[in-house]
């Protein structure tokens, strides 16, 4: 699958499981206020397709460079 399709798939809770970060972690890196984190992880808040892609093209740009 491409990681087109996989972005649109992905809930906002895989992206710090998949990440290996905790929402402070997650938070502190991509500069997203924590609590915005959460909202998107306990559903009260709905995280945007383009924010999920963009979030998902700096992780692996990180897992790059590491």
């Amino acid at each position: 699958r491409s990681d087109r399709d996989w972005s649109s798939d992905v809930c906002s809770s895989d992206l710090t499981f998949l990440a290996g970060l905790t929402q402070q972690e997650m938070s502190d890196l991509l500069e997203i206020p924590k609590r915005t984190i959460e909202e998107w992880e306990g559903g009260r808040r709905k995280c945007p397709k383009y924010t999920k892609k963009l979030i998902l093209r700096d992780l692996k740009e990180r897992e790059k460079k590491a």
